[in-house]
Order: structure tokens, then sequence, then C-alpha cells
């Protein structure tokens, strides 16, 4: 009787306002609690009610908010879950919706392990809750499929779950607990299973003890880079060796031992491989080179100037360029490279065009890399101060320019006869002409400037210029200051931590020299110095 109730209610909802009208009278609730029952052709007919009613998120959210969606005694308990699982992620839908991630213990049910492993895919797609599955056993129960399969090809649910899993810390720890990581990557490497060895690259990105088991499997990585071997499996492999960053590894002797210098100098050629593979080199060569006699090796065999080359290939991708800088700003730590970097290319020109790029991130490699060519080269240091004094005080510049056109000319003239700029090419820090001095001020501004009126008005009383077009930007300086003479620019200097990542950032500072009476000309300069 209660299934053909449930037959015509099921008919009648196939008008929309009518299942309105069942769903506020919690009509899930009901069909939830009849998931208990044991007669299977009822159990039916409620799935496929809860199935239809799934469609709109509110009654989906209802269901995933009771308990029951998982009965263990029910057959059919897995089909009654599916339907909250065809939202995807980024719904709502979670672990504790559908029982838990304590019943696992379908995944080893031959009957239901497909429908098991895909409903667990979808959970693992929320990082939000992919760390729950440590505190289960799933994992290892995952990890017996992935073995029991042997040589025969994985299915594809079972291995995207566990690369999903992989990407967290503590899951990435329990999956490499015993032998476990040995067994998968000589399964890998084997078979040549790029989703196994997908899974394997994902473990060796998490820092500390499960990093720390890959330092046996260096060798075994590096012999599978190889022209002859598949394009997708190098490039895990290229993946798995480039998140190794251990200050101490010995790079050089695995680039020697394998011969990787003539292939990864190959690659760098635009349009030898495919952007993904050719992207993963350029990442491995800046971790390569923390090492210092690994650096030298790379930039005796030419890889600078093939770098360089790629940068102007891939100028429009921000990822390409990024990484490109980052292998720059590790080998300008080490002389030997940094000599070549500076006095042999063009390196810095590049990443002074770079220091303005719109991504933040490019920016941040590009000022950090400029900082530590600065502090070992002069002639390179005073090219970076000038640049960065042209672009934080454009404006100012903009308005001395057209200040002296109005003078020679009422501004007729906007470049001289030989097509110079009034400004020149040279050094515009040593430019007087730039900056206000002592002499070029009535006493009226001092009085303004001590008394306050000056900031409080915002122009100048002689002549009348506005606080906006001061030479230094506000940002900068949170009071007014007139300078007198050129700005000098000093960088912090750089940390490492290992690894090579950046530990501190560099500062730029700006130390000026100012003159607000001609009494007080020699206090300032003793006080400077």
């Amino acid at each position: 009787m209660s299934g053909m109730s449930l037959c015509l209610l099921l008919n009648l909802a196939e008008d929309s306002r009518t299942e309105q009208k069942m769903r506020n009278k919690h009509i899930v609730h009901m069909l939830v609690k009849m998931l208990e029952r044991e007669d299977e052709e009822l159990l039916l007919v409620v799935v496929s009610f809860l199935k239809k009613l799934s469609i709109y998120l509110e009654n989906k959210d209802d269901m995933r908010f009771t308990e029951h969606i998982w009965i263990q005694s029910s057959p059919i308990r897995l089909r009654s879950a599916q339907p909250v699982t065809e939202h995807g992620p980024g719904t709502g839908f979670n672990g504790t919706g559908v029982g838990g991630h304590d019943r696992t213990e379908s995944v080893t049910d031959e009957g239901q392990r497909r429908l098991s492993v895909r409903i667990l895919y979808h959970i693992s797609m929320d990082d939000a809750f992919k760390s729950r599955f440590a505190d289960t056993d799933c994992i290892p129960q995952l990890m017996e499929l992935v073995f029991d399969c042997g040589e025969e090809k994985m299915d594809v649910e079972l291995i995207s779950l566990c690369i999903n899993l992989a990407a967290n810390q503590s899951n990435a720890q329990v999956i490499c607990e015993g032998n476990c990581l040995e067994i998968l990557l000589k399964r890998a490497l084997k078979l040549k299973d790029v989703l196994l060895m997908k899974m394997i690259r994902n473990l060796s990105q998490h820092s500390g003890a499960t990093k720390s088991l890959f330092l046996d499997h260096v060798d075994e990585l590096a012999a599978q880079i190889s022209e002859d071997e598949d394009e997708e499996f190098v490039m895990e492999c290229l993946g798995t060796l480039a998140n190794l960053t251990f200050p101490d590894l010995g790079w050089a002797q695995v680039l020697q031992k394998y011969d990787l210098v003539p292939y990864l100098k190959d690659r760098l050629r635009p349009g030898s491989a495919e952007d993904d593979l050719i992207l993963e080199v350029v990442i491995l060569i800046g971790t390569v080179s923390i090492s210092d006699s690994c650096a030298a090796m790379l930039a005796q065999s030419g890889i600078i100037p093939a770098l360089i080359e790629l940068l102007n290939a891939q100028q429009q991708d921000d990822e390409f360029v990024c990484q490109i800088v980052y292998v720059f700003y590790q080998m300008v730590f080490h002389k030997a490279t940094r000599d070549v970097i500076v006095t042999d290319t063009q390196a810095p020109a590049y990443i002074i065009d770079l220091m303005h790029d719109k991504n933040a991130k490019i920016r941040k490699v590009c000022d950090d890399t400029l900082d530590i060519i600065a502090e070992y080269d002069e002639e390179w240091g005073r090219k970076i101060q000038t640049e960065k004094f042209r672009w934080y005080n454009g404006q100012w510049l903009e308005m001395v320019v057209n200040r002296h056109l109005e003078e020679a000319g009422g501004g007729a003239f906007l470049f001289r006869e030989d097509g110079e700029s009034p400004l020149g090419d040279g050094d515009v820090l040593e430019r007087p002409v730039l900056f206000y001095s002592a002499d070029s001020i009535s006493p009226e501004f001092y009085a303004d400037f001590h008394s306050g009126e000056l900031v409080q008005t915002g122009f100048l009383s002689s002549p009348h210029v506005p606080l906006a077009l001061i030479p230094l930007r506000l940002r900068y300086i949170n009071h007014l200051l007139i300078p007198r003479m050129p700005l000098t620019f000093h960088t912090a200097k750089h940390e490492t931590e290992a690894g090579g990542g950046i530990k501190n950032q560099s500062t730029l500072s700006l130390k000026t020299h100012f003159d607000f009476s001609p009494d007080s000309r020699h206090q300032e300069a003793a006080d400077d110095e």
C-alpha cells in the first residue's frame, strides 16, 4: 500500500507547484526515514522519488542534513546516496551528509565498489573535506585495491581518487606509511603509468618526512628522463624531481651521471616539445640551480642564453616568465653564474623591463633579482636605481619637462634638434634641475612650512605648486619634504631558506638629503653621515 501511495505522489510531483507543496510538508524527511524499510520494491520507489527531488538544491540540502541516508542494513544504500553526488563539488555536499567518512567499508564490497569510489571521488574534490580521509581506514583500503591490480590497468575512478587524496599532506603521510611509496614507484616505472606517476608527484610536493622519502629514489626518476620515453610520463618525472628542493642533494652528480644537461638545454628551444613539458624543464632548472656547482655547470653549457630566447618566445605567458626569472634569481646568488648573467647576457635589461609587469608575482621576483644584482654590480645598480626613480617619480619628471618647455617657448618643441628628450638618456639622478634648491625658496616658504599652513592648504607659498607634484609620492613620505640632492636607493640583503626560497623580502628604502635653511645645511649633512 505504501508503495502505491508513493507511486501516486511521484506522478503528482511532475507538476512543480505540487512538488513544492510536498516539500513544504517535509516529504524529504519522510522519504529518508522510509529507507529503513526492508521491502526492496518500496526502497526503489523511495530512491527514485529522492532522485527526482534532488534536482532542486533545497531538497538536496534537506537530504544532506538528514542522518539516515546510508542505512547499513539496506542493500541499496549507495543508490540512495547517488542522486546527492550528481550535484558535484561546490554545492555544499560533504561526507557527514551521507553518514560520515567512517562508513567506507563499501569500498571493499565487490558489488558496490565502483559506485563507492565515485562517491568518494566527489567528496575528495572538496578541499575542505579532503583531509578527513586521513582519519578513517579508507586510504589503506584504497591502497589495497591499487596493489591488487597487479599489472592490469587501474580503474580511472580509483586512480583519480588517489591523485586527489595525495594532494593533501595528511593523506600523503598515510599513503606513504610502510613501504607503500616504494611499491607505488616500482609499479609506475615498470608500467610507465602516467596517472600513477601523477599521484607520486603530488606526494612529493609535501615538505617534511614525506618529501625526504624521495631521496632514495632520485636516481630512478632521473633515469626516466630521456627522449625515448613518453613525454607525459617524462613530464611527471621532471615535476617530481623539481619538487625535491634539498640544497645538499648533489644535483651536479645527478646531471652528470644521467647526462641531463643536453636534454634540458634542447628542451628549452621554443617548439621543441609541448609547453607543459618545457615549463617543467624550466622549473627543474630553477630547483637544481640551488647548488653552486650545478649552477656553474648550467652556465657553462649555454643554458642562460637559451632561457632568454625562451623568455622572448613566451613573454605573453605569465607562468613561463615568472619561472624563468626565478631561475635567474637562483643563479645570481652564485658568483660564477652571476658574472655570466651580468656581463655576458642582457638578462638584467629584460628583468628591468619586467619590473613593472601587471602580474604581482612577476614584479616581486624581478624586484628581488634586481636587488641582488644591484648589490654586486655598481654599473647595473645605478641603472636599476635610475629606472626605479623614473618609475616612482614619473609625475614629477613630467611636470619638470613641461615647465622647461614652457619657459623655452610655450611648449612648442617637445624635443631638441637632435631628437633627444629634454631629460636626456643619461643619469636622471644627476640632473639638479629636477630638484628644488634652498637658494630658490623664498623665506615665506619656510615660515609657511614650520607653521603648518603649507601642509594644511596643500599649496606652496612661493611658487604655488600643488603637493601632488612634489618629487616623491606621498606613499613614501608622510609629510612634505623638499629634496636638495638626488635620491639614493638602498636594498636590504637577501636571506634564503633551505631550498632556495626567499626568507626575507627585499625592502626598498629612500634616503634623501634635505636643506630647509642655510643655517641647518651643515648640521643635516653631519646627521646623515
